[in-house]
Formats: C-alpha cells, sequence, structure tokens
C-alpha cells in the first residue's frame, strides 16, 4: 500500500463495485500494471474474477474488515 500506483488503484475500485483492469485509468505499460494488480491480488486485498477474456476487479472488503477493522475505510478516506 505504500506504492502510489496501488493506492490510485484501491482508489479507482473504492468507488467503482467491480471494474475490469483497462478501466483503472492509469498511465502505465501494461506489464507494469500487472505487476500492480499481481501485487495486490496476492497481497489479499483484491479479488479478481476471470469470465472469457476479462479480469474484474474488486477489493475484497469483508475479508479485510474481519481481519483488519476500519483499516481500508481509513486508507481510502486519506487517498
Amino acid at each position: 500500500m505504500g506504492d502510489p500506483i496501488r493506492l490510485q488503484i484501491i482508489k479507482t475500485l473504492a468507488h467503482q463495485c467491480e471494474t475490469t483492469c483497462g478501466c483503472c485509468n492509469i498511465n502505465l505499460p501494461k506489464s507494469a500494471l500487472s505487476h500492480h494488480f499481481k501485487i495486490l491480488r496476492e497481497s489479499g486485498l483484491i479479488h479478481v474474477r476471470i469470465e472469457g477474456k476479462q479480469r474484474f476487479l474488486s477489493i475484497r472488503y469483508d475479508e479485510l474488515e474481519k481481519r483488519f477493522p476500519g483499516l481500508l475505510s481509513t486508507i481510502i478516506k486519506s487517498i
């Protein structure tokens, strides 16, 4: 969460229930953006749902709230 790109991804996802990878509007090469999504996914912050060739991203609100109560809302407010 210390990376500004990952914070921007979380901010974008916080305002949408679920979105595709391309809808984050971040000006980075696809490989770099995929790396950031991977870090967020492996850290348990986001969930990726695959449907055909599309990948849909969402924040794992319930799991994060159970494990770290209030953390995600604090992060989102500070962005």
